[in-house]
């Protein structure tokens, strides 16, 4: 699979979508957390990408007899430059699909010795994929088809899974009908590079509106509702929530950087191209290059939402008469609770927050939901463990984390010292092992 060059805000919140049939995602880890999920679809039984089915029990699979030799194919099959061997069995007259679109499709697959270790065939129910997800030899084997097509595909191992022929060096089997194709975006023909007219932003991202609306526009503590479409400069598609079916909903202020500049700019209706250089997204599969990356991001909805506290007039450094931990955390009480018992690590707690960086940006809060958070006491960045600690029911301070306590440059996550007032509601009370932060 090559998706892991997206940003990982993008394949979580994609790959939420494509697992729980549309339910709404998280779009991102809370900035107070210290861990951050990703999903690549491994050990999915469901999906025709030879790397899902090597994690599962081949036991508990229905094990389908093979049309033909898995190790040789017949006489009479094609063979491709690439090596793949291809033979129609049924011939279709619908659509070709290209290799950034999906397919619903039937499938059977089958490893040399005969074991069958993924198939719809129990049910016959189609499954959705994604052919920009999968490994090359399926796409090209896919794009020997058209819709209403049967056919049988041999993959040697180099194409059925690249990353994985040390582990399983064989060739695969698979017998496809091509039941739809689920087109994907138009591919932007400026995609390469920015044009003339484009916005250029000094964090790098360049945009343009290529749809206007008069609707409403976010306020920067609000929740929109969006899609969008990811490619890179040769038009290879990377990521898309429309092709999912259904828009994301995200606080603005959880917004990757690279779409924090656009997004806020556009009204309820409008749509923006981006451009940015893929360096910008940190280190990811591959050396990062200058080349651009084009997104399309569309609003749908704006949900309006409470306004959060402004940044305090201290956020820049802690004051001369704020207290320390033993980590390095600075503090004030901004409000005293009634001095009770203090959380433990290996419990829950609620609390209210909001928080900053030091030039006054907010980065996340939960005021604007009007819901208190959850937390694990150990589940969250040092400097708030180390906090967390202290405090006790009815507490409100006013923290200073330093960037080793925090989240230590990681990409695509607020850099630098950070500044959060924080209440603790609640103690939920036990509830995990707790294993103390480095």
């Amino acid at each position: 699979m090559h998706r892991a060059l997206a940003l990982s805000w993008l394949c979580t919140v994609v790959a939420c979508q494509a697992k729980s049939e549309q339910a709404k995602p998280k779009p991102t880890p809370d900035p107070a957390t210290d861990t951050v999920t990703g999903d690549d679809h491994a050990g999915s039984a469901e999906t025709p990408d030879p790397h899902a089915g090597h994690g599962a029990d081949p036991h508990k699979l229905v094990q389908i007899p093979p049309p033909f030799d898995l190790k040789t194919p017949p006489a009479d099959a094609v063979k491709t430059a690439s090596g793949i061997a291809y033979k129609p069995i049924v011939e279709g007259t619908g659509k070709t699909p290209t290799a950034n679109d999906g397919v619903k499709v039937l499938y059977t697959a089958w490893r040399q010795d005969g074991t069958t270790f993924a198939t719809t065939e129990p049910g016959k129910t189609p499954t959705d994929m994604f052919l920009y997800e999968t490994a090359g030899g399926f796409v090209e084997g896919m794009g020997l088809m058209k819709e209403g097509g049967k056919a049988m595909f041999w993959l040697p191992p180099d194409l059925a899974e690249p990353s994985n022929t040390k582990q399983l060096p064989e060739q695969l089997a698979y017998q496809v009908e091509l039941i739809e194709v689920i087109s994907a975006p138009p591919t932007p023909k400026d995609l390469a590079k920015p044009p003339a007219d484009a916005t250029r932003e000094k964090s790098g991202v360049a945009w343009k509106k290529v749809k206007t609306s008069k609707g409403d526009k976010p306020r920067g503590w609000d929740k929109v509702s969006l899609a969008y479409t990811g490619w890179d400069h040769t038009g290879r598609l990377l990521e898309s929530s429309e092709m999912h079916g259904k828009p994301i909903d995200i606080p603005v202020e959880g917004l990757p950087p690279v779409f924090a500049d656009a997004v806020p700019n556009l009204a309820v209706g409008e749509r923006a191209r981006m451009w940015f250089p893929e360096k910008l997204l940190g280190k990811h599969q591959g050396v990062p290059t200058d080349n651009y990356l084009c997104f399309e991001v569309e609003v749908f909805a704006v949900t309006r939402l409470i306004e959060p506290p402004k940044a305090p007039p201290d956020v820049a450094a802690p004051p001369a008469h704020a207290l320390k931990t033993p980590k390095g955390v600075s503090y004030v009480v901004l409000e005293a609770g009634g001095g009770g018992p203090h959380p433990k690590g290996i419990e829950k707690v609620k609390v209210n927050y909001t928080g900053w960086t030091t030039d006054g940006k907010r980065f996340d809060s939960s005021i604007p939901e009007g819901v208190p958070r959850e937390f694990e006491v150990g589940g969250v960045v040092a400097g708030w463990t180390d906090v967390l600690l202290l405090m006790s029911v009815g507490d409100t301070w006013r923290i200073w984390i330093p960037e080793a306590l925090a989240y230590k440059g990681a990409p695509q996550r607020p850099a630098g010292m950070l500044v959060f007032d924080l209440e603790l509601i609640e103690i939920i009370g036990d509830k995990v092992q707790f294993t103390p932060p480095p």
